[in-house]
């Protein structure tokens, strides 16, 4: 799978993820709370894969360079959200509105990553190194996945 593919794949999980969340009721606690940790684990593997393999292929590229840096600043941002939900009580109204801020963020991060990051992507890698890069990234989600599941 090509690392384009790949990080569409990952958004689509996420974006199912949330529709989840957001189809649970208010008194659902611990599907709340066991989606939500899904979902952090989803988003802490894509940014690690994209911060570790993706990003750093881009950063040197003039086309790239600007978004590659406003992404490393959102990454930032949704983690700091997520700690922030994270302390709160599933069943709080102010719960479900912090997912909603979260949902947004995320949403505006995928639009310019899937837009105009990837169009450009296209025009400075062929497919050969988009599928070495996608084959990597898959290795390191792996290997990501299994150092969440120890914890």
């Amino acid at each position: 799978m090509n690392a384009l593919d790949l990080l569409k794949d990952d958004h689509e999980k996420v974006k199912s993820i949330f529709q989840h969340i957001s189809s649970l009721s208010q008194s659902a606690e611990r599907s709340r709370r066991s989606q939500f940790e899904k979902l952090q684990q989803e988003l802490k593997i894509h940014t690690s894969i994209e911060e570790q393999i993706f990003y750093p292929a881009l950063e040197t590229h003039n086309e790239t360079k600007d978004i590659i840096k406003e992404s490393y600043k959102e990454h930032k941002q949704v983690d700091s959200l997520c700690q922030e939900i994270a302390r709160l009580n599933p069943t709080d109204n102010k719960w479900i509105g912090k997912i909603g801020e979260l949902q947004n963020m995320v949403e505006r991060h995928v639009r310019q990553e899937e837009g105009e990051l990837f169009k450009r992507v296209r025009q400075i890698f062929d497919k050969q190194v988009l599928e070495d890069m996608g084959r990597r990234m898959e290795a390191a989600k792996k290997g990501e996945a299994a150092k969440i599941g120890k914890r």
